[in-house]
């Protein structure tokens, strides 16, 4: 895992700079018997997202103006909290996932007491785009209604999303720098967040009439496309119907899911490059990933199952 260090302060001061220029400007307020302490903070990429790994050694009131970002924070030691405007103060220990700046245009209280937390930061906008289903690239704003999520499953899931992504996707150089793995991930985590809070989302778009016109037009995108990072929504958008009636037609006429027919794609392109390519130039992971397997021992499962072999074997035929 390749760390950078954004925040190292030993006074109240120095924090409020740094994590201003971090996040968003901010004003910290510590308590009176204990003014000030060390704070810091170690940042990972994993492609456009950043994770943030954040150690507070003192209890400290946060007073942030309004951020573009929402910051998901999830506790791993100690208290942290705060409060939406008109509503109760909350504090919440180990495990919990808390939303920070759900709301747009409001200015964000954050409660940190002697904590440690994971924080990812997530553009707002990725919420609307997963929220429309991909057919609008901007989408209707979202806000976030609630600090902590509906309930301890659904915190219990996001809190594990955010662990596969500090834990198996930062810490890996190689996958953290393909955008055929961090894309799709992140709309996955914009997907968990809004199903883990309340939120202001409309109801999905009600399913199309299908034709294998349509489907054409899905499948001659997915193989214009199959070496970027695409979803859903891009390739509902392409066929001009909505992402459900994308998958209903799928269903229909081919008996898979449009991702089953995607990684079947890639898989065809990887089986290619395998063949065409050196051993002694090229790797199994390289090729992988260039066609959207972050992990390469579920590439492998998936290109047995489709050619009989190992991928090590074609490689090196």
């Amino acid at each position: 895992m390749s760390e950078a260090v954004i925040v190292d302060a030993d006074n109240i001061g120095e924090a409020e700079a740094a994590l201003s220029a971090a996040y968003t400007a901010m004003r910290l307020v510590s308590d009176r018997d204990v003014p000030s302490g060390r704070t810091r903070i170690f940042r990972t990429r994993v492609g456009p997202l950043t994770v943030d790994d954040a150690e507070f050694d003192f209890h400290v009131i946060a007073d942030m103006d309004p951020s573009e970002d929402v910051l998901l924070c999830r506790v791993r030691g100690g208290m942290l909290g705060g409060h939406l405007p008109g509503r109760s103060p909350e504090r919440h220990g180990a495990g919990t996932v808390l939303a920070f700046g759900g709301r747009r245009g409001e200015r964000i209280y954050g409660d940190i007491d002697h904590a440690r937390y994971d924080t990812i930061v997530l553009d707002r906008n990725l919420l609307a785009q997963v929220a429309s289903g991909g057919l609008d690239a901007a989408g209707e704003p979202v806000d976030l209604t609630s600090l902590a999520p509906v309930s301890e499953e659904a915190n219990r899931h996001l809190a594990d999303v955010m662990s596969h992504l500090r834990r198996d996707v930062a810490s890996n150089a190689h996958a953290a720098s393909q955008p055929l793995v961090t894309g799709p991930l992140l709309r996955y985590l914009a997907g968990c967040v809004l199903a883990a809070f309340p939120n202001t989302a409309a109801a999905p778009p009600r399913v199309q009439d299908s034709s294998p016109r349509l489907l054409e037009r899905a499948l001659a995108f997915i193989d214009d496309n199959a070496d970027k990072d695409i979803s859903l929504g891009d390739i509902a958008a392409a066929a001009r119907v909505t992402p459900q009636s994308v998958a209903a037609m799928f269903r229909r006429h081919l008996s898979c899911t449009p991702k089953e027919y995607l990684r079947k794609v890639r898989l065809d392109h990887a089986h290619r490059d395998l063949i065409a390519n050196n051993p002694a130039t090229a790797t199994v992971a390289d090729i992988a990933a260039r066609w959207g397997f972050g992990v390469v021992e579920a590439f492998a499962v998936y290109y047995r199952g489709r050619y009989g072999v190992h991928p090590e074997t074609t490689l090196a035929s």
